[in-house]
């Protein structure tokens, strides 16, 4: 940055939620000065929010000036008078700061390119919301059972806490808007199609489109499961306090889950089989004499963090939990699960049976009670993984990937992955049911699986 100390700093906050933890020597040393750091920030906005005020210029100029010239008179000086306002972004500048020209204390840093301020507050305080995807019952609040009415005055402080308990390192930059440009590019037409799956008005399902497809491009990858969790999220939370949970889960709970490669999940499927290996040695036995891989059974638990699994009293305590203790809360989960129905998963004898292994790994509600649910919560919370746990799960993702994972990968054809097909786990999805609320193969369309049937309202995928 030249010596320009002010810049570097704002250049490590913008790109800091890039940067894996471990490469910081004091990770701590940013939350602890985040006070001061974040009155720098200020200070630095102001200056460059004067520049364009005085010097009657866009922000990049601005920025690139303020970086060259070092303070704001010397800045001002050096460009024209008045300089003509660009339309373009100017090559070579910092990667693109919080904009100096919106507040400095958590608003969005893009404007809506419509005349009307971009609402990025909680979806429960849109005037149309309660009634259009609460009562209505939107695809996301399926399995709200009156939860959101009877915590309707409390459900905010609670989102508050994972918003809290994300820190401070994930919470100081507020989310840099990206709306939808090309709709027809792979990723936007993906985005696009899990708003309308998630919600039934067009204001809604435009904001957490543009939610979503802002956070893809700072994460760089982008998973349906991820919308999950977003949507619960902003129920009660801003975008920038619900990017700031997103980070957390993606940076550091789990890595590599939602990603259309989803190598990191795989990894943590694994681990957890290691976990439950440990305790219930002739489950994994019995598991792998029928080729029952954990990658297979373990997505809407590890990845989808059970949203659309359990009911929304559960599915908050489950949450609670897990935002308390990332990973481990998971495969506690996973272990009292085998627990719960560890005869039930013995008893399964044939081969051709081996949907009901699936059914009872991924909580169906065709062999899962709510007291199921309900004893299985409890059990996760009475697990003890043993001491030094981290170092235990580290040496299990390692031994994972050097067994199993990498040798798979490079065996692997280079094309397109893609996530399986929700009835059977397996083939790539044709359609979308909106009866069954997942993706289905075509083989399973054709075949009427799992309670599908051919009077289902689908959508081509």
């Amino acid at each position: 940055m030249g010596g320009n100390e002010a810049m570097a700093l704002a250049s490590l906050v913008q790109s800091r939620t890039s940067v894996q933890v471990s490469l910081f020597e004091r990770p701590s040393m940013l939350t602890d000065n985040a006070t001061e750091i974040n009155r720098r920030l200020r200070e630095l906005y102001a200056n460059v929010r004067r520049i364009m005020t005085e010097a009657q210029c866009d922000e990049p100029v601005a920025w690139a000036s303020l970086k060259q010239h070092g303070t704001v008179a010397a800045s001002i000086a050096s460009l024209p008078a008045p300089a003509k306002r660009t339309t373009t972004t100017a090559s070579g500048v910092l990667p693109t700061p919080p904009s100096a020209a919106s507040s400095a204390t958590g608003a969005s840093s893009s404007s809506s390119s419509s005349s009307a301020p971009y609402y990025d507050g909680c979806l429960l305080d849109m005037p149309n919301f309660w009634q259009q995807e609460v009562v209505d019952k939107a695809p996301l609040l399926n399995k709200d059972g009156g939860f959101l009415e009877a915590n309707r005055a409390t459900i905010k402080d609670r989102l508050l806490k994972w918003h809290k308990q994300a820190g401070g390192f994930f919470t100081s930059t507020p989310l840099t808007r990206c709306p939808i440009v090309d709709e027809d590019e792979e990723i936007a037409r993906v985005i696009i199609k899990d708003s309308t799956r998630t919600f039934f008005g067009d204001e809604h399902r435009k904001k957490f489109s543009t939610f979503l497809h802002s956070v893809f491009r700072e994460f760089g990858n982008y998973g349906q499961p991820m919308s999950y969790l977003a949507g619960l999220c902003l129920l009660g939370l801003t975008e920038d306090q619900t990017v700031a949970v997103l980070r957390k889960v993606n940076k550091e709970y789990i890595p590599g889950h939602w990603a259309a490669e989803a190598t990191g999940f795989a990894l943590n499927a694994y681990v957890a089989k290691s976990f439950i290996g440990k305790t219930f040695p002739e489950v994994i036995a019995h598991f792998d004499k029928f080729n029952f891989w954990p990658e297979t059974y373990m997505q809407k638990i590890l990845s989808g963090l059970c949203v659309h699994v359990l009911p929304f009293d559960l599915l908050f305590d489950f949450l609670d939990e897990f935002m308390a203790q990332g990973l481990p809360w998971l495969i506690k989960f996973e272990v009292a699960i085998v627990a719960h129905f560890h005869d039930a998963l013995l008893s399964v004898k044939d081969a051709t049976k081996i949907n009901d292994l699936y059914d009872i790994m991924k909580l169906d509600e065709k062999v899962c009670q709510r007291r199921d649910m309900v004893q299985i919560l409890q059990g996760a919370r009475r697990v003890d993984l043993g001491k030094d746990v981290e170092n235990r799960i580290a040496d299990a993702r390692m031994t994972a990937y050097e067994k199993i994972i990498g040798p798979r990968l490079a065996k692997a054809p280079k094309e397109p992955t893609f996530e399986p097909c929700g009835l059977c786990e397996k083939e790539k999805p044709a359609w979308w049911c909106d009866d069954c609320g997942e993706t289905i193969c075509q083989n399973c369309h054709t075949n009427h699986s799992k309670g599908h049937t051919a009077d289902h309202t689908v959508e081509k995928y």
